[in-house]
């Protein structure tokens, strides 16, 4: 594939700032900060092997790399990459060798940041598949901290990463990610499944705030939600949405309407086969009712 006809480099480059990472981060034995520089200006082409490398080094993933190209460029790709990920496997065996390699990997030199991240999120997995949040460490956190503090930009992998340290270190520690995931300028803010990352992390925000009764915090990431706006695709979203709204109304009024449509939106999830869902509801409206 010709990358330099198709302007990669300029949008690579493009995403790197916007992440806040120098040339020689990215760089390694595979592509030189030469060459990659070259690259980014549309002087000189690359092969795919040294793509794939600055994707990962960018922690962007290949689909959400199609999405900002055809953003900026108004042309589709159509599957141009295969690159496959198993991080979110919690086939424990697979985590453990994935977990292996990358600790391996933070020891080269190469793709630091990416691999230390990498390593925090599989001992993530791990935890959930063993059931042992301990396994998640001070470390970790401090990464990822350190990592969301850098950047100026939020996509799918910084989103995966505001969830994360929700699960392991509470909602407080993350809000001020939050608001600075939603006063950034997205560079790529019209990118659907950016889109629907950021809706991620603010549906996990408000499910949490409800449950922990800050009701604030609560109005907040509602209203935050509003302002996004839903993709009509988007039914589950819209099913989160509305849950929120009616638990907020009863924690603030003590409505019972409002048990009674979080009881209806439940039936109608289960009705649908999405078990998952309707039992995270439950489990909210069980926390509430106490």
């Amino acid at each position: 594939m010709d990358y330099k006809k198709l302007q990669f480099g300029p949008l690579i480059k493009k995403i790197r700032l916007a992440k806040g990472f120098y040339l020689k981060e990215i760089a390694s034995k595979t592509i030189s900060i030469a060459q990659l520089s070259r690259f980014e200006s549309g002087k000189s082409d690359i092969s795919s092997e040294k793509f794939y490398h600055i994707l990962d080094a960018l922690l962007i993933e290949s689909n959400e790399f199609e999405s900002f190209y055809s953003n900026e460029t108004g042309q589709s790709l159509w599957k141009i990459f295969d690159i496959s990920n198993a991080n979110s496997s919690l086939n424990i065996s697979e985590i453990e060798e994935n977990l292996s390699y990358a600790s391996k990997m933070c020891k080269t030199g190469n793709q630091t940041t990416f691999w230390k991240l990498q390593e925090s999120i599989l001992r993530g997995h791990l935890s959930i598949a063993k059931s042992k949040p301990e396994l998640v460490t001070s470390h970790d956190l401090h990464r990822i901290h350190s990592y969301l503090d850098k950047t100026h930009y939020f996509g799918t992998f910084e989103c995966k990463l505001m969830i994360y340290l929700m699960n392991y270190d509470g909602l407080i520690n993350t809000h001020r990610y939050i608001l600075k995931m939603l006063d950034n300028n997205n560079i790529f803010k019209n990118n659907h499944r950016t889109h629907n990352a950021i809706l991620n992390v603010l549906f996990n925000a408000l499910a949490t705030s409800i449950e922990e009764n800050y009701l604030p915090l609560a109005n907040q990431y509602l209203s935050a939600v509003k302002s996004l706006g839903i993709y009509h695709d988007m039914i589950f979203h819209k099913a989160e949405f509305r849950f929120a709204e009616a638990c907020i109304e009863y924690l603030e009024s003590k409505k019972k309407e409002s048990i009674s449509q979080m009881y209806a939106i439940i039936e109608a999830l289960e009705l649908l086969g999405e078990t998952v869902l309707a039992n995270n509801f439950k489990r909210t409206l069980n926390i509430i009712e106490k």
